[in-house]
């Protein structure tokens, strides 16, 4: 994603203004979070409880798979991962299982 930002905020390289790349990055993720601090403020009680649920169900699995994960580097038996990936394997995982709890209580039906 950076690198697709950077081109497409005219820089010639992704590494030719990293500090400007980065703010930009800050401003869009503070714009994601007021949206969705409205979403929250708006959503009934049962859109809250399927985010709640979402969110308790990724930070308990990635929290195991964080940990297991780095003991088993750290042990050797396992590669070592840089954050984005790290960050790639969260965003998925989430999107997986908000799709799936939103399904499961009928949201779309």
């Amino acid at each position: 994603f950076p690198v697709v930002a950077a081109l497409a905020m005219g820089l010639p390289q992704p590494g030719a203004a990293p500090h400007a790349l980065m703010l930009g990055l800050l401003a869009i993720f503070m714009v994601q979070t007021l949206l969705n601090l409205a979403i929250w403020k708006r959503s009934d009680e049962f859109i809250r409880r399927l985010i709640v649920e979402t969110g308790a169900v990724c930070f308990w699995i990635l929290q195991a798979a964080l940990f297991l994960w780095a003991a088993g580097e750290r042990l050797g038996v396992l590669p070592a991962v840089d954050a984005w990936t790290l960050a790639v394997v969260m965003m998925g995982f989430y999107l997986i299982a908000s799709s799936v709890i939103g399904i499961r209580n009928g949201v779309g039906s």
